[in-house]
């Protein structure tokens, strides 16, 4: 599984969630992902200009009181972390919805083009939607209810979106899924990125 984000401790934690790597020392973090610091003196070493008063001094990095500095201010914040993260991602994230019944031939051309080309995709069916990842950030929402109000046999689409052995395809009862969907709420069209990632 791939880290979204590093926590910088020089202890043990437990129930730390997956998608965050433990580490003890902030040069074995990747730079470029939110970091959280636990505790004063760590937060001191490594935060130039350190001030009690910033818990987040830059745009991608966090500080915080460990457990036994200030429980409270422990468990808030690195909850704050978790959802700063997901909240992060989900906000570069394009989502399109597609209404079949709106698009003009070129526009269904190159959705068929993206549907079913020979490249690696990231699908989730859920309901009566497809959700489909393409170009590393954007999303496309697809009805299946609308496809079958056109006449378009749902089972010939998903025989052949199956056949293309690069696609990496889920539904809600993937374990993978439901990991992902306990972290993001509502917002399941971001599935197939976190599908990508983690």
């Amino acid at each position: 599984m791939n880290k979204l984000g590093y926590i910088v401790s020089d202890k043990k934690l437990n129930n730390v969630k997956g998608f965050v790597e433990v580490v003890s020392d902030i040069s074995l973090a990747d730079p470029a992902k939110p970091i959280l610091i636990i505790g004063i003196d760590n937060a001191k070493k490594y935060i130039d200009n350190f001030s009690i008063l910033e818990k987040n001094p830059e745009p991608n990095l966090f500080w915080t009181f460990k457990k036994t500095e200030s429980r409270v201010d422990f468990e808030h914040d690195i909850n704050y972390f978790y959802n700063f993260i997901i909240y992060n991602i989900i906000n570069n994230i394009k989502y399109y919805y597609i209404n079949i019944l709106d698009l003009k031939y070129n526009k269904i051309k190159k959705l068929y083009n993206i549907l079913f080309s020979n490249k690696k995709k990231y699908i989730y069916i859920s309901n009566n939607m497809i959700y489909v990842l393409y170009e590393n950030d954007k999303i496309l929402g697809i009805s299946l209810s609308i496809i079958e109000y056109v006449k378009v046999d749902i089972s010939k689409i998903f025989k052949k979106i199956y056949s293309i052995k690069e696609n990496i395809i889920c539904t809600n009862t993937a374990d993978c899924v439901k990991e992902i969907k306990s972290e993001i709420g509502n917002k399941k069209y971001v599935v197939p990125y976190f599908m990508s990632i983690l």
